[in-house]
């Protein structure tokens, strides 16, 4: 029987090849702010009530709140994980196309998994509450190219009803003008098709989004990237020692990679000593996504 990973490596050549065949348009692109292409969310539960993550002149601080679900208090974490990336993706895309501050979400958790390609148990479902939960309460400061920008990404979120597996969930949530706005003027085009193929994995997610930013504007003849600008970028807050950055922080960074660059970047992100190199690519979606700088 074949091993864990090579299934994983068979499930996303097969998917990459079904992909390519087709150039992403209309429904297949998503965006999301242009500093998601710099900084990463927590790719595991964090704890904490404060997350900060940097890399060049981007950074984000994301903080947990609390909210009201049917007379309830919640107290969030800080949103993580693939589910998170791809529920902020929604909402972003959401806004980028209808300049709106409405934003449907479902009409019940099993409806909104089924958008992404999500079980519909009752553990799943109640993950997807968690998620949106999260980031219904959670406040971003955001910075690039030496700006800040202080948003709630969503002002507003009411009428949540019981739904399958009695998990509440509202009807729609309202996002903030000031979201709307940065969203609108600061978002980068991605395949959706891609991301939902790589909800497996967070890091290979982030890879990707990176990638869809970076490989385009590298010189022709190529960029280095050193490894310890790679664990700033991509550690996430979890690599605290060389031996770890070293031993498997770094294997598990070279199996996210390879499954990101199955999609896009296949032969253009070379191991090194010393890091990465990283050789021009062709846009992989239009329109041409906005400019900011890290590795």
């Amino acid at each position: 029987m074949a091993s864990q990973p090579i299934l994983v490596q068979s499930r996303h050549l097969d998917a990459a090849a079904g992909i390519a065949s087709e150039r992403a348009i209309g429904d297949d692109l998503s965006f999301v702010h242009v500093t998601w292409t710099q900084v990463v969310l927590p790719r595991a539960k964090w704890r904490q009530p404060d997350y900060y993550s940097r890399c060049g002149d981007a950074w984000v601080q994301v903080r947990a709140g609390s909210l009201n679900v049917n007379g309830e208090i919640k107290h969030t974490l800080v949103p993580s994980g693939a589910m998170a990336r791809l529920a902020l993706t929604q909402i972003s895309t959401y806004v980028k196309r209808h300049r709106t501050l409405e934003v449907p979400i479902g009409r019940s958790a099993a409806e909104w998994a089924r958008t992404i390609a999500a079980s519909e148990s009752s553990a799943h479902l109640r993950r997807a509450q968690e998620t949106l939960m999260n980031i219904v309460a959670a406040d971003l400061t955001m910075g690039w190219r030496g700006k800040t920008v202080y948003v709630r990404p969503v002002h507003a979120v009411s009428d949540w009803r019981l739904g399958h597996a009695g998990v509440a969930w509202p009807r729609s949530i309202q996002v903030s003008q000031d979201y709307v706005d940065t969203i609108v003027m600061n978002s980068v085009p991605l395949d959706h098709r891609v991301l939902l193929a790589l909800r497996g994995s967070a890091l290979a997610m982030d890879i990707y989004i990176w990638l869809a930013h970076r490989l385009h504007r590298v010189p022709r003849d190529g960029a280095m990237v050193p490894w310890p600008a790679i664990e700033q970028q991509f550690g996430a807050g979890r690599v605290n020692t060389i031996r770890d950055y070293r031993g498997p922080w770094r294997a598990r960074f070279r199996r996210a990679l390879s499954q990101a660059t199955k999609y896009y970047g296949q032969g253009r992100v070379i191991e090194c000593c010393g890091g990465l190199r990283l050789r021009y690519a062709a846009p992989h979606v239009s329109p041409k996504p906005s400019s900011v700088g890290c590795g």
